[in-house]
């Protein structure tokens, strides 16, 4: 299936590799449209695949559309695929908050509709896409989207649109709430008397080695956390702390506000 790809930013750009140096695709099943004219130029070098400007004309050729632009560009890529898309392609849209009902009101009823939810870690082929599809989506078409998209990670298929909002707030939020954590590790780390270095050192191995722990083993994070508390202990010590000021429940509160917001600006766009 020939793919074209709107949008080469981060994102779209990401996707992009993942789909070329992971296999996917080769460079002249894919076509990228991208405005930005170093950006072309880049992508053309590294990926060989064709880098257009804007919307070819004979849109129709391809079997699957990928929208990766902002979210606020969405007027403007229908303007561009106005009268350009026909029953039989595949619309996926990775634009955060946009709902597949939206994009079917936008173009003409479409209804094959894919949305996809990524996060920041498609940029190391280590991400995680939730996706949601329209029941006029094929099955061989959702397992070439599918495929297709684990070049970049993992993926994650949900029957219900709203799981996209919780997406949102668990996998891609969740990416800048780890990194809040991570930041507030290296601080204590510095207070205790770690140079940068050491502390950042320090702070990788230890979320790599214990995230590789939870996935070799396949035990319950709780089980593992009761492992490694001794009664007494210096970890006992630092848990009581963090349920003296309700770091758990903070936590989930976080998740949760921020899945009301995406919510919120969901229906404002739509």
């Amino acid at each position: 299936m020939r793919v074209l790809l709107i949008g080469g930013g981060n994102m779209g750009g990401a996707f992009a590799r993942a789909f070329i140096k992971g296999r996917k695709l080769r460079p002249a099943d894919l076509t990228i449209v991208e405005t930005d004219s170093g950006r072309r130029r880049a992508l053309q070098r590294e990926l060989g695949c064709a880098v257009l400007p804007q919307t070819p004309a004979d849109s129709g050729r391809f079997g699957l559309v990928i929208l990766a632009t902002k979210p606020q560009q969405l007027m403007e890529v229908r303007g561009a695929l106005k009268g350009k898309l026909g029953t039989y392609q595949v619309l996926l849209s990775i634009m955060a908050g946009i709902s597949a009902e939206v994009l079917r009101k936008n173009f003409d009823g479409h209804k094959k509709i894919i949305c996809c939810m990524p996060n920041l870690p498609v940029q190391v082929a280590q991400g995680m896409s939730v996706i949601f599809a329209t029941s006029a989506v094929a099955k061989r078409e959702l397992a070439f989207v599918q495929r297709l998209l684990s070049g970049a990670g993992k993926t994650l298929l949900v029957s219900k649109p709203a799981l996209i909002d919780a997406a949102t707030s668990i996998s891609a939020s969740g990416c800048g709430f780890v990194f809040y954590l991570i930041e507030n590790m290296i601080k204590a780390a510095s207070q205790l008397g770690y140079g940068p270095h050491e502390a950042e050192l320090m702070v990788q191995q230890t979320l790599q080695g214990t995230l590789e722990l939870w996935k070799q083993s396949g035990s319950e994070p709780s089980l593992w956390r009761e492992r490694v508390t001794s009664k007494g202990g210096t970890t006992q010590a630092g848990l009581e702390e963090f349920t003296k000021g309700k770091l758990g429940d903070v936590l989930v509160k976080g998740y949760k506000r921020a899945y009301r917001r995406c919510a919120e600006l969901r229906r404002r766009r739509g």
